[in-house]
């Protein structure tokens, strides 16, 4: 349960969004039980302040234009010593990834990879938490996380 001003509501499948130290990354992921109860978080919340904190309460847009069909994410600015084993515990701990297509570019040496886990919902919460967090044990890069822009389909290995 959540309690928020002078209403009480359920919310299913929290999510605080937290760095590798445990501190906030200063964002949250909530489903509520019924869409009046998101609605009067969303007008009750949104732009006030919290802990000094100005609040933005809104919809999650990814899930909305996917429509719940996306699985694939892209992630990109990988370190050049990424390997699968790496991603997978790395993104593994979002959702069940059920395969990866990891790419070096010959020429420039850029790496890249397209995930696929599960659900849209697994896939839209890695987005949501990993999108511009460091990646590799001494990388001072942050890495591009993203719904991939092609429909989900299953990936070749």
């Amino acid at each position: 349960m959540f309690f928020c001003c002078s209403f009480v509501l359920t919310i299913f499948s929290p999510h605080l969004a937290a760095l590798s130290d445990g501190s906030s990354r200063g964002f949250a992921i909530a489903k509520f039980d019924r869409e009046e109860n998101a609605q009067k978080a969303i007008a009750d919340l949104n732009g006030k302040l919290i802990d000094g904190r100005k609040t933005e309460v809104r919809h999650d847009l990814g899930l909305e234009t996917l429509k719940g069909k996306q699985k694939n994410i892209y992630v990109s600015q990988l370190p050049t010593e990424s390997t699968e084993e790496e991603i997978k515990e790395v993104f593994g701990r979002i959702g069940t990834v059920e395969s990866i297509n990891l790419q070096k570019s010959s020429k420039t040496g850029v790496v890249w990879a397209i995930l696929q886990y599960a659900t849209a919902e697994e896939a839209i919460l890695a987005v949501d938490t990993l999108h511009h967090t460091k990646f590799g044990h001494d990388s001072g890069t942050e890495i591009i996380v993203r719904l991939d822009r092609k429909v989900s389909k299953p990936l070749k290995k």
